[in-house]
């Protein structure tokens, strides 16, 4: 059971404010002195999260063997990260996140044998990427300096069922063992890096347990494996702004599951062919495809029949995932008249489609008599979207219509 304590500005922290028999401290408060709350005793989980602390981390919190769970996040500590915390053998979760830290982490870490949960996002730390130790399940390094190539030693950690290494420096290939190995890796966040090469495949077939996937903003090259049409549980695919070359994923249609795809500013080309099933993509709200080389007419059948889009089965919640340790809703960004905007949460009742800066000729289907109005102007060379919205319950924004080029909204 945890002792939770507020305290007000001109409060004095007292160590007897913990009552004994309670294994964590809580803390919320404005701004408290950090000295006297690293000298608390016998405590097992430490939650200082979002408290405006400053200064740095005391060499005391290293001899609190018994600490389980220390959590910082959302303040304003500076410095680097003490090797002693690597002493810390029993420590379960490690939030760091949000705070001015820099520096590299010490590989020290790899010896919290038990760690579960590491997160150092958006901070200031340098150099490469540090090694997480075999137990983690979670691990959240975006938004810092991280540079160089993602270690192969990464392979040996076979838990991990979130990586977040987005908005980094990281160079070089995504590992093909990073997705064999962590067979119940569900998020894979690695955004915004100068990452090459091609997307790995997926051997485990019968395993894969993807569900979030966001590599946008880097260079990759090549196709998207066929193999990843097993990857059954995959909700958001987002694979903008990259250098990938291939015909329109058509393949991804039968996917039960997946809400977002993302595709814009690559070099995927040729004609779309018309949908092999009745209902393609049944779930999908979220389609972009702007800023490519398609060619022909865009098959009406796909927007009559995306299920989901036409309001089938839809329902106002928001695409979310989470374990004990991690919760992350979904996000990815559109562009609205030349504005990318970043949209998270991701509200299942949005509907998003682009087909913009392509070389698409014919005309817009029809519009069907559903919440979806797509107004029936000629498409050549689309150049933007034309977004008008309905507000339905407050919470949906479902009505977007296509303008062709030089037509004004």
């Amino acid at each position: 059971m945890c002792a939770e304590s507020a305290f007000n500005y001109t409060s004095s922290l007292k160590t007897a404010s913990w009552k004994q028999g309670t294994d964590c401290f809580i803390l919320k408060a404005p701004s408290i002195p950090t000295a006297p709350l690293f000298s608390l005793h016998h405590v097992r989980r430490l939650y200082l999260g979002g408290n405006h602390l400053t200064g740095t981390i005391p060499s005391s919190i290293c001899r609190k063997s018994s600490l389980r769970v220390l959590h910082l996040m959302d303040n304003y500590l500076s410095g680097t990260i003490l090797p002693c915390l690597g002493n810390l053998s029993n420590l379960v979760v490690l939030k760091l996140g949000l705070n001015q830290l820099e520096g590299s982490l010490p590989r020290t870490l790899a010896n919290c044998t038990n760690l579960m949960y590491l997160n150092v996002h958006e901070n200031m730390f340098d150099g490469f990427l540090p090694i997480p130790p075999v137990t983690a399940e979670a691990y959240a390094a975006s938004g810092n300096k991280f540079s160089g190539e993602i270690p192969s030693s990464f392979c040996n950690v076979t838990t991990l069922v979130l990586i977040d290494m987005s908005d980094n420096s990281l160079t070089g290939k995504i590992p093909q063992c990073l997705i064999i190995v962590n067979t119940n890796l569900a998020m894979l966040f690695l955004a915004k890096n100068r990452l090459r090469g091609p997307i790995p495949e997926i051997l485990a077939r019968k395993n894969c347990s993807l569900n979030t996937v966001i590599l946008s903003q880097n260079h990759l090259q090549g196709k998207l494996p066929r193999s990843w049409a097993s990857c059954k549980q995959l909700e958001v695919l987002d694979l903008c702004d990259n250098e990938l070359e291939d015909s329109f994923l058509s393949w991804l249609e039968t996917l039960p599951n997946l809400h977002i795809l993302v595709l814009r500013a690559n070099k995927f080309h040729g004609p779309i062919t018309s949908p092999k099933f009745i209902h393609p993509f049944p779930v999908l709200h979220i389609l972009d495809i702007s800023n490519n080389n398609f060619i022909g007419t865009f098959p009406s059948q796909y927007i009559a029949n995306f299920n989901y889009m036409m309001g089938g089965d839809k329902g106002q919640g928001l695409l979310k995932y989470s374990t004990e340790t991690w919760s992350e809703s979904h996000y990815t960004t559109v562009i609205y008249k030349g504005v990318q905007m970043q949209l998270s949460p991701i509200r299942e009742a949005l509907v998003v489609i682009d087909l913009s800066h392509n070389h698409f000729q014919g005309e817009v289907p029809k519009e069907p008599s559903s919440p979806v109005n797509l107004t029936r102007q000629r498409m050549v060379d689309v150049s933007g979207l034309c977004i008008k919205c309905e507000e339905q319950n407050n919470t949906a924004v479902r009505l977007f219509m296509f303008r062709p080029e030089g037509h004004a909204c």
